[in-house]
């Protein structure tokens, strides 16, 4: 039995050298570290690191501190068994909740008393964290999580099935426990760095076994993000992967011209090529030029690594089980069908066969689903065509001509005027 008796905030800042950690937004960046520990009564200790910049660590560390208050003298144990409601009060604070609680400062000091709890939790139980995390329950994992903001799209039920799902699956990726997971390197490719300092140190970094590289763009100079990315690929070869981080300096109109500009060198993904909260609603529409860019390319294209917890996509869970498979609408069609009077039933059929060829494509076109991002953040990936472009609008209208509505599109209904309205239109214009 561990009680948590003293609870530590310390800040650490690290002067980087010159140009080092510089992208399109930071410029002779000092990077910082907020520390939380937590404090056991029998000797363990719960440390935990969350990276910030400069200044804004003194503001982290604060609301450490502040948030961290309701953990005194607990039983991690005890903490631990219901660490998803306890992690749902914390972010409830009744002062400090505007703030957050799901970006920005709260939800940084969020995430290191997080990993402070599960570090202390590992400690008093004498097993690294990775064992402990599994040889718990598949309840006991769920109970871990607040999904409170993700209830529209996964609900703890259906989390359960998830983790349930894949546990008889576990031999398979056991492996990596011992060939561990491919990195890659982001320090070759910072913002401010020369062209020869970045072919020295991809070359380096090359020689030292890595094959995925990073480099930042989002210039005001488009030409310097093409050459740069593009030496980058002449320097390491076509066999391994390049990224690109934007960190959201691209107009909407300027990611689409530049994702076509530098697909002729094959980057692996392009990642917060815009910010999205200005025009989020036109941007949903047109993003699709970006997917279309994607599908030619193979290369993904991430929007922003926020915008899920920005906007999540409203009741997704709703639509998911509205949404019908192209299995499903085939047998309601063959039912519909052999219900029918036998007077009908030919012509029904005839138009049967048609219909069956493009339900497939209906579905997929009208899908929009959220995926994993390859460091571990979210994606929002949304249908070829949305209902803002020409061909969104041409496939929108099929389908209703059709009679399929999708969760997803919002059905445009006729106004309702009211009778002045009517009169004042149907009246004679005024002289």
């Amino acid at each position: 039995m561990t009680n948590i008796k003293k609870i530590e905030v310390r800040g650490a800042r690290f002067r980087l050298p010159r140009a080092a950690g510089t992208d399109a937004v930071h410029s002779g960046s000092e990077y910082a570290c907020a520390v939380t520990l937590l404090k056991g009564d029998k000797g363990a200790t719960g440390s935990s690191i969350v990276l910030t910049l400069g200044k804004g660590n003194e503001l982290v560390c604060d609301a450490i501190r502040f948030l961290s208050k309701p953990l005194l003298g607990r039983e991690i144990e005890e903490l631990m068994a219901e660490f998803g409601a306890i992690s749902h009060q914390l972010a409830d604070h009744p002062q400090l909740r505007w703030l957050g609680p799901h970006k920005g400062v709260v939800q940084l000091a969020l995430a290191s008393i997080t990993n402070a709890c599960f570090d202390l939790w590992a400690k008093s139980r004498g097993v690294p964290l990775w064992r402990l995390l599994l040889d718990l329950s598949p309840e006991q994992i769920v109970g871990l999580l607040d999904l409170s903001y993700l209830e529209d799209a996964l609900t703890p039920v259906d989390a359960l099935a998830i983790v349930k799902a894949e546990q008889p699956n576990r031999a398979g990726r056991e492996s990596v426990l011992k060939e561990g997971c491919p990195g890659y390197d982001t320090s070759v490719g910072w913002f401010q760095y020369g062209d020869q300092q970045i072919e020295e140190n991809a070359l380096r970094a090359l020689e030292q076994g890595f094959r995925a590289f990073k480099l930042k763009v989002g210039s005001t100079q488009g030409e310097r993000d093409i050459r740069r990315a593009s030496l980058l690929r002449q320097a390491l070869g076509p066999d391994v992967r390049i990224m690109l981080d934007v960190n959201q300096q691209w107009s909407l109109p300027r990611a689409i011209q530049m994702c076509r500009a530098l697909s002729a060198m094959s980057p692996y993904w392009i990642t917060e090529s815009f910010s999205t909260p200005a025009a989020q609603r036109k941007a949903e529409c047109e993003i699709a030029e970006l997917h279309k860019y994607q599908q030619r390319s193979r290369a993904l294209v991430e929007v922003n690594e926020n915008i899920c917890r920005q906007r999540p996509i409203p009741k997704e869970k709703e639509a998911r089980e509205q949404e019908k498979t192209a299995e499903a609408i085939q047998r309601e069609v063959a039912q519909e069908v052999e219900s029918l009077p036998a007077g009908n039933r030919n012509q029904a059929t005839d138009g049967k066969t048609k219909l069956r060829n493009n339900v497939t494509s209906r579905c997929e076109s009208y899908t929009a689903s959220v995926t994993s991002h390859p460091c571990g953040t979210a994606t929002l990936v949304v249908p070829l065509y949305c209902r803002g472009s020409v061909a969104g609008r041409r496939q929108t209208r099929s389908a209703r001509q059709q009679g399929w509505q999708h969760p997803g599109l919002r059905p445009r209904l006729p106004r309702r005027r009211s009778l002045r309205s009517r009169a004042r239109i149907s009246g004679p214009r005024p002289q």
